[in-house]
């Protein structure tokens, strides 16, 4: 049964699960591939709809929908029906059969290659274009940018697709088609290149972050439908080419880019028969326009041809059609309903209506193109036209589920979808596991004049925007797969949810849907670092009237997210703070305990992000009381998770440390995730983050390793960004820090690095040039580690994010010092220590007095730094920093041993390593050792 079947071009490997044309891998899914195995196995009979979906959907019930979707997809990946080609015959009532003659072949071939990108393989011969693409090749051996110009639906697309493949050798990092139809915002444009691209450069994309990454390919891009966005695209189109070399460009618009370089390709109509009287069969026949006719007629009435009985009138109906491609396949695309004679007299009726009535201004082939799709429309049943109408709501792809969701199950939306798809009103994508849906951007539009024209318009746009926020709120509430890199879920609703949006601001009385639809759209915003957006949108959702003036629980949600979305924006500033001021207030007025945790919380990392270490106690203990009064028991649990990082900032390390150990000795991670929701993060893996840190300050290394390790093992089972990208950053800060295992810090970068690569909208990038410039101070280039953390300390300061800083303004006075510049190692010193006063940052006090001692003793003044290296180990003592009162204690020991007070040192140095139980390996037991031995 494993033998292949061979098949016109075509060799078909069942236990490969793989169909070759002359060689080359077709992309079939396994759906249509398991039909095709069965029809060709058992060629020449009739086999039923039933047995074809047992074959293919085994143990499972579908409709027969399915089965004619997958049908169709594999007829046009045959290209059933082009030319001589006959494969798959249709038996009415009755099922399939599998016509062509079929070839036994040897076994499977061992090595046999993948199908390449499913865009590019072709799904029929391309008609009447043979010049014009071999125009564009030329092009491209010497232009950077070609754009094909044309109305809509003259084959822009299909031309620039079929080059792509035609060159697909060319171009070793492959090429990329980037469909710009669904797009409503340019700000959404960066994000959509950097997607088909296949790239992942920066927390927020934009143009001048995606060229560097494209710097060193040679690669085709595709930019598609670019008329609704000209000035956006050549934008884009002009730093791509200024900033690579291997990058070339087609662009497909109905106007030109404007862009310097560009080079013009007009595609015109088809090419049509003559006018005029005389003309044979074959004469007609051999004009492009009658070929596609033909071509198309035939792909769904197999039996057709143009003949002597109907070429004038297949001439006549092609030339009313001005040979525009689209709108002569949707006239062919009904022949096996309609005869020629039917089609032509209704084409015609509807031309000369249209025409008449149509403006002066409005182009011919634009009437031309508008006719053909009203045609094809009204030839539809009345539910087809009614679902096409009402499916038109939808801005981008849909499943089978979303449109049952907006029509109701009870109008059988799967038929009526399946037959939309049949008649080439509605494009299937059947590869993946889920079936997508996309009406052509020309039939929606047309569908779309229909449901105002037709329906309560208002009535689907509704139901529109319930639908989007239903799956936004369903999609915010999964956690993602560990290790699933690219968008969200949710994003594929991002269109959606911008023509809802659009839609409910600019509606009478819809002001509470826009601001439930804009309250569903923060998480997604949110992980996609659309912070610009998510202001806009919350700042105009609160600015409408609403029914009831009073404050409202949506209220306090939507000014919460407001203050959020400014602190991502702009850092936590006065502005994000009094935004989230005025949720709380409000949250506290009406009593609503859950925005207030919520907007305690953001405070909270306000307060932390930006410094204000105080603030962040009394926040921390704000959210305690009201987490008293919550009937969620896990609040109480990430209070004391809060307060411990609060006091642990504080420099009271003991303290911290008891409430970071009660939160962990009760908490459990809630399996919907509920707390992520609220939170933005998983609050144990946070916790136990803050715990290795206490315990590697307070003199516990070896456990400290243990809680670390399992900390980055639970982040990374998760599979939540910006969890993972927490532990990752505090664990990578404390092994620079506390511990000299460089190895291990190099592996914590490297997987910060690919966090950052692989989820652009994560905050790894704000930590990655920070800890890497702490890291080469540390085990690296210390001139290298200068550059990086100084140039890494100003974007902060810019973003007012004060958090770490103190420690990095020390780790930059150690990279003085190794380079000998103590001037301005004291500098960095006294600032980060003012710094540290001012913002009641005490943690890490105690050594930054000892490197400052350190400075002191390489100029010279052992008086000096023996002053401070005591003043360290006081405060060391006081805060219980057992790590901080060796290191102080060793550089203290030093000194007194160069007095010649080698006594005193040892007693010192003795006292003080008695204190340790654990971590007799660590880099500063082992110095303090060898001290210690050296004084006997």
């Amino acid at each position: 049964m494993g033998q292949g079947l061979g098949f016109g071009a075509f060799a078909l490997y069942p236990l490969q699960k793989l169909l070759l044309e002359n060689g080359t891998p077709v992309d079939l899914g396994s759906r249509a591939l398991d039909i095709l195995v069965l029809l060709a196995r058992r060629r020449g009979e009739v086999l039923s709809k039933e047995a074809l979906i047992a074959a293919a959907w085994p143990g499972v019930f579908v409709d027969d929908v399915s089965l004619r979707v997958q049908v169709s997809a594999l007829r046009r990946s045959l290209g059933d029906g082009l030319g001589d080609r006959r494969f798959i015959k249709t038996v009415p009532g009755r099922g399939y059969s599998f016509v062509a003659p079929v070839a036994a072949l040897g076994e499977a071939l061992p090595d046999a290659p993948r199908p390449a990108s499913a865009w590019l393989a072709p799904e029929r011969r391309i008609v009447g274009r043979d010049g014009l693409m071999t125009a564009l090749e030329t092009d491209l051996q010497s232009e950077r940018l070609v754009t094909l110009t044309g109305p809509a639906g003259i084959g822009k697309t299909t031309v620039a697709v079929e080059v792509a493949r035609r060159l697909a050798g060319s171009y070793g990092d492959g090429s990329a088609l980037v469909d710009l139809a669904p797009l409503t915002d340019p700000r959404a444009l960066p994000m959509t290149l950097e997607i088909a691209a296949g790239l992942s450069t920066h927390a927020t994309p934009t143009l001048e972050t995606i060229a560097p990454a494209l710097s060193d390919r040679r690669m085709l891009l595709i930019f598609d439908n670019c008329e609704h966005m000209v000035e956006s695209v050549a934008r884009a189109v002009e730093i791509l080419l200024a900033g690579t070399t291997g990058i070339q460009i087609i662009s497909t618009s109905r106007e030109p880019l404007g862009v310097r370089g560009e080079k013009l390709r007009r595609v015109e109509p088809l090419g049509l028969p003559d006018g005029g009287a005389g003309l044979d069969v074959a004469q007609i026949r051999a004009s492009p326009a009658v070929e596609l006719f033909e071509q198309r007629a035939r792909a769904v009435l197999d039996r057709f041809v143009v003949d002597e009985a109907n070429a004038g009138l297949v001439a006549d109906i092609c030339r009313r059609l001005d040979g525009v491609p689209f709108a002569i396949e949707l006239a062919a695309s009904r022949v096996d309903a309609f005869g020629l004679s039917d089609i032509a007299a209704q084409l015609h009726a509807r031309l000369g209506l249209l025409d008449a009535s149509a403006p002066r201004t409005a182009p011919r082939h634009q009437r031309s193109l508008r006719d053909a799709i009203a045609w094809s429309y009204d030839l539809l049943t009345d539910d087809e036209r009614a679902l096409l109408r009402r499916l038109s709501v939808f801005a981008g792809a849909f499943s089978l589920a979303d449109a049952t969701g907006l029509v109701g199950a009870d109008r059988r939306p799967a038929q009526g979808i399946g037959g939309l798809a049949a008649k080439s009103l509605l494009a299937a994508d059947v590869r993946g596991l889920e079936a997508r849906y996309r009406l052509l951007e020309m039939t929606r539009l047309f569908a779309a004049e229909r449901l105002a024209e037709e329906d309560d318009d208002d009535l689907w746009r509704r139901r529109h925007a319930d639908l989007v926020k239903t799956r936004l709120e369903t999609l915010a509430a999964e956690v993602r797969p560990a290790g699933a890199p690219g968008p969200p879920a949710a994003a594929r609703y991002i269109d959606d949810l911008h023509l809802a949006l659009d839609w409910a601001f600019a509606a009478p009385g819809e002001a509470e849907r826009a601001a439930a639809l804009t309250l569903a759209a923060v998480p997604l915003w949110t992980q996609l670092s659309l912070h610009h957006e998510s202001r806009r949108r919350t700042e105009l959702a609160l600015g409408l009237k609403r029914e009831t003036p009073e404050p409202s629980t949506r209220d306090v949600a939507l000014r919460a997210a407001l203050g959020s979305a400014i602190l991502y924006e702009e850092g936590p500033g006065p502005t994000a703070i009094a935004a989230l001021r005025e949720a709380l207030d409000a949250a506290r007025t009406l009593g609503d305990a859950e925005h207030e945790l919520q907007a305690l919380w953001a405070l909270f990392s306000c307060a932390t992000n930006g410094g204000d270490y105080p603030g962040a106690l009394s926040v921390a203990e704000a959210f305690a009381e009201a987490a008293a009064r919550s009937p969620i028991g896990d609040d109480r649990l990430i209070a004391h998770r809060m307060l411990g990082l609060a006091h642990r900032y504080s420099g009271e390390f003991g303290q911290a440390l008891r409430h970071t150990e009660a939160m962990l000795s009760e908490y459990v991670p809630p399996a919907d995730g509920r707390d992520i929701r609220r939170y933005h993060f998983e609050q144990r893996v946070l916790a136990e983050a803050v715990q290795s840190s206490l315990l590697w300050i307070l003199g516990f290394p070896n456990q400290a390793r243990i809680v670390g390790d399992r900390c980055l093992g639970e982040a990374e089972s998760l599979g939540h960004p910006l969890t993972l990208t927490y532990a990752l950053a505090v664990h990578l800060n404390d092994l620079i820090s506390l511990s000299d295992d460089a190895p291990a810090a190099r592996e914590d970068f490297r997987r910060l690095t690919e966090q950052a690569e692989r989820f652009p909208w994560s905050p790894a990038r704000m930590f990655l040039d920070t800890l890497e410039g702490m890291f080469e101070i540390r085990f690296g280039d210390a001139h290298k580690g200068l550059d990086r953390l100084q140039a890494a300390l100003s974007r902060q300061r810019k973003a007012r994010l004060q958090v770490g800083s103190t420690n990095a303004l020390g780790f930059l006075a150690n990279g003085y010092r190794r380079i000998g510049d103590l001037g301005r190692a004291r500098d960095c010193l006294e600032a980060a220590l003012r710094q540290a006063r001012d913002h009641g940052e005490c943690w890490n006090v105690a050594e930054l007095t000892r490197f400052k001692g350190e400075i002191a003793r390489d100029a010279g003044d052992s008086t000096a730094a023996a002053a401070l290296f005591e003043s360290a180990i006081e405060l060391a003592r006081a805060q219980e920093a057992l790590v901080w009162e060796l290191r102080a204690v060793t550089d203290l020991a030093t000194v007194r041993a160069g007095q010649g007070r080698k006594e005193d040192a040892a007693r010192l140095l003795t006292e003080t390593c008695a204190k340790f139980s654990e971590g007799f390996e660590t880099a500063d037991l082992r110095a303090a050792t060898r001290l210690l031995q050296s004084l006997a």
